[in-house]
């Protein structure tokens, strides 16, 4: 059970850092705007959420043939290598690239972590875990609940 525990706590915490990183520029798009120069400011946002988008559909795949924690690790490197790029964007298509890569990167925590709560938990346990997974991350994962437990 405590090994169950620090997994909870571990996929909590990873969660976390996908809304954040989205969130945390919400603030300062005015001033990007004009850092920037640009008007399209709001494709920072639309750029983070394909790369969220396209990623989800080969982290399932990549988890399942080579375990949750490489491609969580492996996700999280991404995820550092993206916001490497917004520290060194000194223009907006590398600012965008960075935000892509970045999004690439932190998906597979969400999937990676949802995945590691099916694995580990089980009857109204896993219901209450997922959610409680889902609801840090921002994410309605409630497809991932099986019929006979809810």
């Amino acid at each position: 059970m405590n090994l169950k525990r620090s997994l909870f706590w571990l996929c909590l915490t990873c969660v976390i850092i996908l809304p954040f990183a989205n969130d945390m520029f919400i603030a300062a798009l005015p001033l990007m705007k004009v850092v920037f120069k640009t008007t399209h400011i709001g494709w920072m946002i639309s750029f983070f959420l394909l790369g969220i988008a396209l990623s989800q559909l080969f982290y399932g795949p990549l988890s399942d043939r080579y375990g949750r924690k490489p491609v969580l690790l492996g996700g999280l490197c991404v995820f550092i290598i993206g916001t490497g790029f917004l520290l060194i964007a000194d223009t907006f298509r590398l600012f965008l690239l960075g935000r892509f890569i970045q999004a690439i990167g932190g998906c597979s925590v969400i999937v990676s972590s949802l995945a590691i709560v099916r694995d580990t938990s089980e009857g109204k346990n896993l219901v209450r875990t997922i959610s409680s997974v889902a609801t840090a991350s921002g994410n309605s994962s409630t497809g991932l609940i099986p019929d006979n437990t809810a």
